[in-house]
């Protein structure tokens, strides 16, 4: 997932998992309401998907690994393998730990398809680039919650980069509102 890896092999389908604890936490950030319909792209082992069950939302989980363990998650609305981008699955949000290689257009294709936002954990590199200027110029988020400790994704070990969570709301058009989360965020010792 970073340069701590150089030189090593990666893994085809870019796997790094969120830490359950984690996702229920960044949930919280997004307050969502019960009933409310989300799509996890990139499911993963469902973490994500999990938190909003918890939350009393039907979830639909979408994955391009047909051994994902949150494709198989009891009680989703739909499961689906594929790649989300090529779905026009109509949502409330879209919710997740896409693929960073695949980020951008997770992102664009979360804001064409749903009808509140959608909200990503996403390295906060994500903010950078010349090239994504006009990504950044037609779609500000609405708030970006940088980790002030890097979450891990390999059972606890942390890489070089940094993370936040990045949550785009169809309602908010001001400049984002920038917090940081303090190093206990998620349950993190």
């Amino acid at each position: 997932m970073s340069s701590t890896n150089r030189g090593a092999n990666r893994d085809g389908f870019d796997r790094y998992y969120t830490d359950p604890h984690l996702a229920e936490a960044l949930v919280d950030l997004v307050e969502l309401s019960p009933r409310s319909l989300v799509v996890e792209p990139g499911i993963g082992a469902g973490a994500f998907a999990r938190a909003c069950m918890g939350r009393g939302c039907s979830v639909v989980g979408i994955d391009v690994d047909p051994e994902a363990d949150g494709l198989a998650l009891p009680g989703l609305a739909q499961s689906v393998l594929g790649d989300v981008t090529e779905t026009s699955i109509e949502a409330d949000w879209y919710i997740g730990n896409p693929p960073y290689k695949h980020a951008e257009a997770h992102v664009r294709h979360a804001l064409q398809h749903s009808a509140l936002g959608c909200a990503f954990l996403l390295r906060l590199a994500f903010l950078e680039s010349a090239r994504r200027w006009p990504f950044w110029a037609m779609h500000p988020a609405s708030e970006v919650h940088v980790f002030a400790k890097r979450p891990s994704f390999t059972g606890g070990k942390t890489d070089s980069c940094a993370y936040a969570w990045f949550i785009w709301r169809h309602t908010h058009r001001a400049p984002a509102s920038i917090s940081v989360l303090p190093p206990t965020f998620g349950g993190a010792p």
